[in-house]
Formats: structure tokens, sequence, C-alpha cells
């Protein structure tokens, strides 16, 4: 899939670049979890959310895996165990970037 052409805003893409009904998948799986706050709809049948802001969670999320060496101690994790980070669930990828994160940081 390319990469979607960004507006002068970075969170507008145009249409068809990427399938809605994924993006609203993940978008719900987002607020599922506690990272993100958004309202809920349904246009056209189907289920659409408008993100209104990320949670406390959701930037602490962020700032972990934003660091390379965690995000790639984490991969490394996991492909130990035979499996892709994010092909696990996210409790878990939750549980192994914060191990990744202590173990970069902390050496432990």
């Amino acid at each position: 899939m390319k990469e979607p052409e960004l507006k002068e805003h970075p969170f507008i893409m145009e249409s068809g670049q990427m399938d809605n009904a994924l993006v609203q998948y993940n978008v719900g799986l987002a607020v599922d979890h506690g990272l993100i706050k958004a309202s809920s709809t349904t246009l056209d049948n189907v289920p659409t959310f408008l993100i209104t802001g990320i949670t406390w969670s959701g930037h602490e999320f962020l700032d972990t895996v934003r660091n390379d060496g965690v995000l790639t101690q984490a991969k490394s994790m996991a492909k130990e165990k035979g499996s892709k980070l994010f092909d696990i669930p996210f409790e878990v990828v939750k549980a192994l970037v914060t191990k990744a994160a202590q173990s970069y940081f902390l050496g432990s």
C-alpha cells in the first residue's frame, strides 16, 4: 500500500487512499484499549469514529514506541517467540514494550 499524501493538516487524507473500514476498525480498537478518545456515529451504515483526543495512556504508549531502540528490542523479543510484535494481543504488546523500555533504559 502506498503512503498517503498529506494535506496541510497531517491527519487528513484523500478519500480512497486507505480502506475506511480498516481505519475505523483500528480507531475503534484504539478507543477500546484506552489510547484515544472518540465519538462514534454511523455514516452510510458504517460505524464511524471522530477522534477527539488522546489519553494519558496513549501518550505514554506513543512516547515509548517512538524510541527506535525500544521498538527494535520489543520486536526482537516477539520474534524470539516466533511472532511479529503487532500480530500479538495488544496487552502483550504493551507488556513487551514496557519490558523492552526497562531493559533499554535501565539495563535490567
